[in-house]
């Protein structure tokens, strides 16, 4: 947790034997002694107990540091409103160019692209920043004002091909995907309604336009799973 760190438990470990070895020498020396002692050992104990307060302070503030780290620049937890949907699914908005290493190294075998080519930061080279990864990549524009029958039955042949190995998919801020990943989890995977649902539906859904209301309440007759 660093080397400030190692030392305060150092000093408290120095602190505590210190102390009880004076504790030791005047108890050994009489009761006299231990009463005229009786002051400085008592400032000594509390300076002890202030240092230990200080160390849980300390450890606290390292492993929150180490949690930010984790779910921080390094980490998938700074991807644009990352979700980790089920264990072999990753969602999210639009990752940045330099983090799909990291989704690759994380052991996603493949990254499906719901947004527009022409959406908020797109990358124009993404398939092959992708496939330069090991990754398969398979983009599916999907329009936000019209989001279609097909683009469903694509979407869930293409998770129905990836069975068994880990997929990312994206949209611009996992709006698209929420929606995608609801149908695909409840109709295909037979998910109940609440486990289906992305938090990012839950925030949306209040807002929801009308288009996105009535996509998600597709049934499978009407996708013909």
């Amino acid at each position: 947790m660093g080397r400030g760190m190692n030392r305060t438990m150092i000093y408290a470990g120095l602190g505590t034997i210190v102390w009880l070895l004076a504790a030791l020498f005047v108890r050994v020396a009489g009761p006299d002694l231990f009463d005229a002692w009786r002051p400085g050992l008592i400032v000594l104990f509390v300076a002890w107990l202030l240092l230990g307060v200080g160390i849980v302070v300390a450890m606290s503030r390292a492993m929150e540091t180490e949690r930010r780290k984790i779910a921080g620049s390094g980490g998938l937890g700074n991807i644009r409103a990352f979700v980790q949907l089920t264990d072999d699914v990753g969602t999210s908005g639009q990752p940045q160019r330099a983090q799909f290493e990291l989704i690759a190294k994380e052991g996603y075998a493949a990254v499906v692209n719901l947004a527009l080519p022409t959406s908020d930061d797109a990358i124009a080279d993404e398939g092959s920043v992708v496939t330069r990864l090991g990754m398969r990549y398979v983009h599916i524009p999907v329009d936000f004002k019209n989001p279609t029958l097909e683009d469903v039955r694509t979407f869930f042949g293409t998770m129905n091909a990836l069975t068994g190995r880990k997929v990312w998919v994206h949209c611009v801020v996992n709006a698209r995907v929420s929606a995608f990943m609801y149908l695909y989890l409840k109709h295909v995977r037979g998910l109940d309604d609440a486990a289906a649902r992305s938090p990012v539906l839950d925030r949306w859904a209040p807002r929801m336009e009308p288009v996105w209301a009535s996509f998600i309440a597709l049934d499978r007759e009407s996708i013909d799973v």
